[in-house]
């Protein structure tokens, strides 16, 4: 399907964007514009959308350069913030898990010790059924403990 043009939709755009419509417009293209279906929907479309933008500078907010400014300020604080806090974090999981290595190193030095004095059941008198909930009791422990922690110590 071919569209229909018109040679003046350029010479009606022109006139419509420099704001001659309708006070200054030449007579000519006036009656042109009342002869040609095509150049009448161009003007009715672009008067349409020029009083929408109209509307829109009337109505925007535009904020004041020192609002602007104390804005970008701020971003710019809050980025530094961040980039310095990053290697703080780092030094805290490390120390973190240094600190899990020597709790661990302890705790397996001392199991010697600790074993004569904890009593520890023996699991093979247990049925399925309650050997089934320790192993549950247990994974429960190893899994909702440190999500537990995390939700704790996140900062969100």
């Amino acid at each position: 399907m071919r569209v229909p043009e018109c040679l003046r939709e350029n010479e009606v755009m022109e006139v419509l964007s420099c704001g001659r419509w309708p006070d200054q417009c030449p007579e000519e293209l006036r009656a042109h514009i009342a002869a040609c279906a095509i150049c009448a929907d161009v003007l009715e479309v672009a008067l349409a959308l020029y009083e929408d933008r109209e509307t829109a500078h009337v109505h925007a907010h535009i904020p004041s350069a020192d609002l602007m400014w104390w804005r970008a300020e701020l971003r710019a604080r809050q980025e530094a913030a961040r980039t310095a806090s990053r290697p703080i974090s780092f030094v805290a999981a490390f120390g973190a898990a240094s600190a899990i290595g020597v709790a661990v190193a302890l705790l397996s030095s001392a199991w010697p010790w600790l074993e004569k004095y904890l009593v520890v059941p023996d699991l093979s008198a247990l049925s399925f059924t309650q050997l089934a909930i320790v192993i549950a009791f247990a994974v429960g422990i190893l899994v909702i403990a440190p999500l537990a922690m995390y939700l704790v110590l996140s900062d969100e």
